[in-house]
């Protein structure tokens, strides 16, 4: 059937009713294979994946959220088992990273609260490899480490603290602890850096001063310990206790006109400062030979001390060594006003007695007279006295058994010189007092 021929279209009411019918069905079918072609296809794995992560993160922001209030609340018990979760998830998320650093410094926190300090430390060495200038959490691992005696951890630390504190002064009693540590472990290179760092923020400390020129010393410094003493002597002035310890230097380096130099400050401050006089002497004497000098400085000495007869005696063996045997016989006498019992006065008495009598024989051709035995018998006698004090025991005993043996007059030479008791030689004139 043609249906586009005039019969067809002779009845206009079904004619209207067919072409509404084929309106329809084009309609349907046009439709339903639009239907068809526009079908979604399934979500990718990709699109999985992120939706999963998605879902993560949400979750994490949750439990971060919950953990954070409860800790700002101080429910520290309850902001635990969330902030531990907010852990898992940003560790599966982030790996080494972190979207919220704060979940470990919370945690610390929350554990050192609670008394699980370990895990406190745990988790705060974890949130400083976020936050490396975090103050608060280096300065409770550095405390921790230290009250735990961990201390190659404190160490470790505390020096990458130090740098990030910015109030010099809060750094002091950080510097004093790794100063004691490093001490105590016999590392005195890295004390006395410490200590230098204690000098740099209060320079004028003399106790710091002092200990570290102690550090020095230990570390074989020389050169610098006297550069820094010679400093310190010039800043205080007035503080005899540096300039004692450059004497000991100079003397060391036989620099004796410096270390005299400067016990002549110390003298400046204390006039009558024995010990200071008697290093000079020490040095005048036995280091430079300069007897001038060792003279003036032995009468300076027992002026100031006049109830000591050392000086005195020390004196008497001067002049004794210079072959001034009447003179040390002298001084001899005046330490024995001091002190009676006073054995070096009586030895250099005896000694020099002995050695003026010797002198005399060999002017005389080196044959002993009666009258140089008789001068000989008085030295002996001296030589008994002399050996009762023990510091002069051995050798005053010895001279005065050669004499005995040899030159003190025998029974034989007194019946030979009846009537002599005394030397007739004008040589000894000056001891004929001692005869009477």
């Amino acid at each position: 059937m043609n249906f586009f021929t005039k019969p067809f279209f002779a009845n206009s009411r079904s004619n209207l009713l067919y072409l509404l019918f084929v309106t329809v069905m084009i309609v349907t079918v046009s439709c339903s294979g639009s239907k068809e072609a526009a079908a979604p296809a399934g979500p990718t794995e990709a699109e999985l994946e992120q939706q999963r992560i998605d879902e993560m993160k949400q979750e994490l922001l949750t439990k971060w959220s919950l953990g954070g209030g409860y800790f700002q609340q101080k429910d520290y018990k309850s902001a635990l088992p969330h902030l531990e979760q907010a852990k898992e998830l940003d560790v599966t998320l982030n790996q080494e990273n972190s979207a919220y650093p704060l979940i470990y410094k919370f945690l610390g926190l929350s554990y050192n609260q609670l008394g699980q300090h370990e895990k406190a430390v745990v988790e705060l060495e974890k949130y400083i490899r976020f936050e490396p200038d975090d103050i608060s959490s280096n300065n409770l691992l550095v405390y921790y480490y230290h009250q735990s005696k961990q201390m190659d951890k404190y160490i470790d630390r505390v020096l990458k603290y130090l740098p990030i504190i910015e109030n010099p002064s809060e750094k002091v009693p950080h510097l004093r602890t790794l100063k004691q540590i490093y001490s105590q472990m016999g590392e005195n290179d890295k004390a006395l850096d410490v200590v230098n760092q204690l000098l740099a923020i209060d320079p004028d400390n003399k106790e710091l001063a002092d200990e570290r020129i102690g550090l020095l010393k230990s570390t074989g410094g020389t050169d610098a310990v006297k550069t820094d003493l010679e400093e310190k002597a010039k800043q205080y002035p007035n503080d005899a206790s540096y300039k004692w310890e450059l004497v000991q230097i100079y003397e060391d380096d036989a620099e004796y006109d410096k270390a005299i130099g400067m016990l002549d400050q110390v003298l400046a401050l204390q006039k009558d400062n024995a010990d200071a006089l008697e290093r000079k002497l020490h040095i005048y004497w036995e280091l430079q030979q300069d007897e001038a000098n060792a003279v003036i400085l032995l009468n300076e000495l027992a002026r100031i001390k006049p109830d000591e007869p050392e000086y005195i005696g020390q004196l008497a063996q001067l002049s004794y060594e210079n072959g001034k045997f009447q003179e040390a016989i002298s001084i001899c006498e005046r330490a024995l006003r001091v002190d009676r019992n006073y054995g070096k006065a009586k030895y250099y008495m005896a000694k020099s007695v002995h050695d003026y009598a010797d002198g005399v024989v060999r002017d005389n051709g080196g044959s002993a007279r009666f009258q140089d035995k008789l001068v000989y018998e008085l030295a002996y006698k001296w030589y008994l006295d002399a050996a009762k004090d023990p510091s002069q025991r051995v050798n005053a005993q010895r001279f005065g058994n050669f004499l005995r043996d040899n030159y003190v007059p025998t029974n034989e030479d007194r019946f030979m010189n009846k009537g002599v008791d005394k030397p007739t030689d004008s040589k000894y004139r000056w001891l004929l007092k001692y005869f009477n």
